[in-house]
């Protein structure tokens, strides 16, 4: 798509600024055709890694998908800088309720775009967070080099 050319040139530039925090560039390797892809995607981050949710019928974090601890090597461009990482697709129901709940915790307003309704203390319905981690993924990054942008 021709805007991921444009938030690619964005993010690799001097104006990187205006999307720190919530954008990055994220650069990975096909399992099955070996080609690299790279694509902006909205991040949270949630203490030392960063948690990215994807709709299930969408078909790029497929290829994050790994049996290792260690994720699947991949880069990011964060805070204007190329850096490796590892990334780990998440697919499993209870998993991607975790990540989910996880986002919540450091970003509440975030529950209503996910559907999920919250108790006054702020903690997520069971049920609401069931039904919304039953339609996405949620990939799980940890950047070589800590970066506060």
């Amino acid at each position: 798509m021709w805007i991921n050319s444009i938030m690619g040139a964005l993010l690799r530039s001097r104006f990187h600024g205006i999307f720190d925090g919530s954008l990055l560039l994220l650069t990975y390797t096909g399992r099955k055709s070996g080609k690299t892809y790279t694509l902006p995607v909205n991040y949270f981050r949630v203490g030392d890694e960063l948690l990215i949710v994807s709709f299930r019928s969408r078909t790029w974090w497929r290829n994050l998908r790994s049996d290792a601890d260690g994720g699947v090597p991949v880069t990011v461009v964060l805070g204007g800088r190329e850096r490796p990482a590892t990334g780990r697709a998440i697919a499993d129901d209870e998993g991607v309720a975790a990540g989910l709940a996880s986002i919540i915790a450091v970003r509440p307003g975030n529950a209503r775009y996910y559907k999920i309704t919250l108790d006054a203390a702020n903690r997520p319905d069971p049920a609401s967070l069931s039904a919304a981690a039953r339609n996405r993924v949620v990939v799980r990054m940890r950047v070589a080099e800590e970066v506060r942008p």
